[in-house]
């Protein structure tokens, strides 16, 4: 976790910035939290031409394939000011997300499904409704007959009722 970045609200009022330019972070002079850290690697792979200086003792814009990025040079931080310095370093990350995307992806053109599988389509499909909220509303499917249950909503329900009078009791377990 970091801090908020910058630490405070930046006055950009004076700063000629060109309108016609897309800023990759157009918030950038208001203290929030850091979307996404990028290493020095990575960074220079993202440098595009064009450099645009916007007066003496302001900050320049540095074209990127992520936008424009503003960029100064401190040149003194008081001694009251606190420095905040983050880094993280993962050489996990690019194989667990070839991982994820191995494992995720679909081939639509191949369709030897189970019967199963199947099934579980056409349940899909007859069975799906799109609301104006936006939500989906998706019946449960089942293997067999959900009668085959037997009575497990009394127990079910029992056993919920239980569980809402001991948290009752308790205002801070049922908070949490």
């Amino acid at each position: 976790m970091s801090l908020n970045q910058p630490e405070r609200f930046v006055d950009t009022s004076k700063w000629n910035i060109p309108t016609e330019i897309d800023l990759a972070d157009p918030g950038f002079y208001m203290p929030h939290k850091i979307d996404l850290l990028i290493s020095t690697q990575e960074f220079f792979d993202l440098l595009l031409n064009g450099k645009i200086s916007l007066d003496p003792g302001l900050p320049c814009l540095v074209n990127t394939a992520l936008g424009w990025i503003v960029g100064e040079k401190v040149s003194e931080i008081p001694q009251s000011q606190i420095v905040t310095c983050n880094m993280a370093r993962s050489t996990e990350l690019p194989d667990a997300l070839e991982r994820f995307w191995l494992i995720e992806e679909f081939d639509s053109h191949h369709n030897c499904f189970t019967v199963e599988e199947e099934d579980c389509e056409r349940h899909y499909l007859a069975n799906t409704k799109f609301l104006t909220s936006g939500r989906v509303q998706v019946c449960l499917p089942f293997k067999e007959n959900p009668h085959k249950l037997g009575k497990s909503f009394q127990i079910a329900k029992s056993r919920f009722l239980q569980n809402e009078r001991r948290l009752s009791r308790n205002p801070l377990i049922r908070e949490m």
